[in-house]
């Protein structure tokens, strides 16, 4: 793939009270950076018709060149707060061009990616995915090459139109690559709850809400598992709660905004790569000196947990299962070994839950009778 710069410039509110297509607020910090360019791509079977229809030649071919698929980007980077900046990458539908609809024309000057340079956050670079979504409307035929010189609305995404079910449905891209640099000796924490790892150099880290799993990739363990219910015996990186997060040893944080499947490539000693499963990309960067001042702007985004009550942490949280009379031996076994418990976390079974049900409210009410300050919950 290759990727242009056409042009990096300043938006102020002047250019959005003209008419520019940025979404400002009363809270938008101007100016904010706006880098618009191409990014472009060779199709994959040379042997195929292009989008003027011709199947040519080998000498055709060397002449107007292969087809070209290429779309236009914007990235916005946009300065949040004093410790966290946003950045948003928006894509236009892709177009195929060639050189046979004028065979006299010379071949398309081939746009070279500039080399990028290493800096500590962001490096921007773009991919085309590989796979892309097909509509049942013909494909669009457009000219190669873009205008140099353009105007402020021409460097922004154009208003969404309203579709009509009439319309034909525009082909978009559905997986956007974002890389970027990374130094050898840095180290990746974070990416929500995880069982397996504590640090994620080196691997490709999916953030999918998944089952935890039952083996978790030990075998026979998983593989049984797997037997019984499919995906049940999960791997290294299944979690309940992942995170589009993460922070790094050199005080370097980052994440994602949305909701599209993402994935982080972390196998590249030099590099980190963000792949979304949608055709824009949204998050944040975050500054800090310190692990701790990295979550507290993170979560003063996010948002942050309410302080957990006294109960909670007086004693152990014991979770089991079996009913009340299994609860009733375990919590006497507990008391002749002087074991401060707070709660019991009961696991019940659908089949069965009406009537356990039933009989743990009953032993709730025991239960706080003998301890007014241990508390069940169910």
């Amino acid at each position: 793939g290759r990727q242009s710069v056409d042009r990096i410039r300043s938006l102020y509110r002047c250019d959005v009270e003209a008419g520019a297509a940025f979404e400002a607020s009363d809270q938008t910090r101007f100016p904010v950076l706006l880098i618009t360019g191409v990014v472009s791509a060779k199709k994959a079977d040379p042997a195929s018709s292009c989008c003027c229809g011709l199947r040519a030649g080998r000498r055709a071919k060397a002449r107007a060149g292969k087809p070209i698929l290429s779309a236009r980007y914007w990235v916005f980077l946009e300065e949040k707060s004093d410790t966290q900046v946003s950045f948003s990458v928006k894509i236009a539908d892709y177009q195929w061009s060639c050189g046979h609809a004028d065979p006299s024309s010379p071949p398309p000057a081939a746009t070279t990616a500039p080399r990028p340079h290493r800096i500590n956050i962001l490096s921007l670079r773009l991919r085309l995915a590989g796979r892309l979504h097909r509509s049942m409307s013909k494909k669009k035929k457009l000219s190669a090459g873009f205008p140099a010189q353009e105007e402020v609305s021409a460097l922004l995404p154009p208003p969404e139109r309203a579709s009509a079910d009439e319309e034909a449905r525009p082909e978009e891209f559905n997986r956007v690559f974002l890389t970027y640099a990374s130094e050898r000796d840095e180290r990746f924490y974070g990416f929500g709850e995880q069982f397996s790892c504590m640090e994620f150099k080196g691997r490709r880290v999916p953030v999918l809400v998944q089952e935890q799993g039952i083996g978790r990739g030990d075998q026979p363990i998983t593989f049984a598992a797997n037997l019984l219910s499919y995906r049940s015996g999960g791997n290294w990186s299944t979690t309940y709660a992942p995170s589009p997060f993460y922070l790094t040893s050199k005080m370097r944080s980052l994440y994602l905004e949305g909701y599209d499947y993402s994935i982080f490539d972390l196998t590249k000693p030099d590099r980190v790569q963000i792949q979304v499963y949608g055709n824009s990309v949204q998050g944040r960067i975050l500054q800090g000196e310190s692990p701790t001042e990295l979550i507290t702007s993170y979560t003063g985004s996010t948002g942050r947990p309410p302080v957990l009550p006294r109960w909670i942490t007086s004693g152990a949280v014991v979770g089991m299962q079996g009913g009340t009379e299994a609860v009733r031996r375990v919590w006497r076994q507990l008391q002749d070994h002087d074991v401060p418990v707070s709660a019991f976390w009961l696991q019940v079974r659908s089949e069965e839950i009406n009537k356990r049900l039933r009989n743990t409210q009953l032993f709730f009410l025991f239960f706080l009778k003998q301890r007014q300050k241990t508390c069940l919950i169910h």
